[in-house]
């Protein structure tokens, strides 16, 4: 499968090492732009927003996922039987087994240090797990009956009833491709989101079988940001206030809700987000954002992933917020035009000066001042001019400061909500 999708500038990168190869009569084959065979493309955005394993891991497993299509495997590994239903008990067995093959696999490295590796184990079969949906009517039964996609649970056994026929090649349930099907996309997201799910239903495997040894076998067969319960994201020291980043966890060992929340100096600051699917495992966050508003500037933060039990919790490496933030006027207040008042902010980490605009709503009015020195953190403003004018009173006022570096603006901040200009 060769989707058009977006990749970030590593993970295209790392897709091109593949080079091209083309495939006919497989699930899921190239066409994309690209050039990689839709098995790895599945494992690598899938594996990568994760934020958990390493991109070396990630290459290995998705290398390992268009196996079945080089040698001679059996048509369970393809999900592929025209006679009818039953061949999908058989695939899904496969699945059970290779899990476990994956994590006897994981165990006999960590005890000899030789043998085969866990994650080509692992990509061959999600060969497999992603065939079901390329094979399978499960997308046509619940586009037909107006139902959600969802993903589906590769431990059931059996399938439901209505999940009556499986196809051979070329039939018209295939979605390899969308000139095949136009369900074809709808089929390879799920594949994705399924591969996400496979990886914790593999984690827990191992950690079940292994409950003492889990975080060591991980370490030494590569994965080194995997435990039982572990947060792997932020891993970096610094974090651009208001940017948009992953934080990423394992959790092999509880299927409660969860709870991610922002600490600094040991005290919590605020909720992130609650989840009630245990197997995501990650989260996109703007930082500093919480329940409480946005965080500080400074250093000492840490990100807190746990069940809402209590009973197992882990914590980020410490890191720091930088960026510009205003102080005031934050949002709520009432400034009299043609008084002074002091337009306020912080900044860190920002090496030029700063350039303040007024906005009202989203569109902006004009500039107030132009300061070379960002460290003065404070200007004091005859309210509402800006441009030689004045604005007239009114609400949803707002102040935006940018760091000015000569070319592009990278660090911003607005107010949090407007304030009023009165008379």
């Amino acid at each position: 499968m060769g989707f058009k999708m977006r990749f970030s500038q590593s993970v295209g990168l790392a897709i091109s090492l593949f080079g091209v190869f083309l495939f006919q009569g497989v699930a899921f084959y190239v066409i994309g732009i690209h050039g990689v065979p839709g098995h790895q493309s599945i494992c690598i955005e899938a594996l990568t927003y994760l934020g958990t394993i390493p991109a070396d891991k990630i290459m290995e497993i998705a290398s390992a996922s268009i196996t079945p299509d080089f040698k001679n495997y059996s048509s369970i590994w393809h999900v592929v039987d025209s006679s009818g239903s039953g061949r999908i008990i058989d695939s899904l067995n496969l699945i059970k087994e290779q899990r476990d093959k994956a994590v006897q696999d994981a165990y006999h490295y960590y005890e000899t240090r030789r043998g085969a590796s866990c994650a080509a184990t692992f990509g061959c079969y999600l060969h497999t797990v992603q065939d079901f949906y390329a094979h399978t009517n499960w997308v046509d039964y619940h586009v037909d009956h107006h139902l959600p996609l969802t993903t589906y649970d590769m431990s059931r056994l059996p399938p439901p009833d209505w999940l009556h026929s499986l196809s051979s090649l070329y039939s018209s349930l295939d979605k390899d491709g969308p000139d095949l099907s136009p369900l074809y996309y709808a089929a390879y997201a799920l594949a994705r989101t399924t591969t996400q799910k496979e990886w914790v239903a593999f984690g827990r495997r191992l950690c079940s079988k292994y409950p003492s040894l889990a975080d060591a076998i991980f370490q030494v067969n590569g994965f080194t940001d995997v435990g039982a319960f572990k947060v792997a994201k932020p891993d970096v020291p610094n974090l651009k206030s208001q940017s948009s980043t992953t934080i990423g966890w394992s959790n092999f060992v509880s299927l409660e809700n969860i709870k991610v929340s922002l600490f600094k100096n040991g005290s919590w600051q605020g909720d992130i987000v609650t989840l009630s699917d245990p197997d995501i495992q990650y989260h996109r966050w703007t930082a500093g954002r919480h329940s409480g508003g946005n965080a500080p500037l400074g250093g000492f933060y840490q990100i807190r992933v746990a069940t809402l039990s209590g009973s197992h919790a882990a914590f980020s490496r410490n890191f720091i917020l930088s960026g510009l933030q205003i102080i005031a006027p934050n949002g709520g207040e009432h400034w009299k035009i043609g008084a002074t008042r002091e337009i306020r902010w912080d900044a860190l980490g920002v090496a030029f000066g700063v350039k303040i605009f007024l906005y009202q709503g989203s569109l902006c009015l004009g500039e107030i001042a132009t300061l070379e020195d960002v460290e003065s953190y404070s200007y004091g403003w005859k309210v509402g001019r800006y441009l030689g004018r004045t604005a007239p009173p009114g609400s949803d006022y707002k102040i935006q400061i940018r760091s000015q570096d000569g070319k592009t603006y990278q660090w911003a901040d607005s107010s949090d909500s407007g304030f009023t200009l009165d008379r």
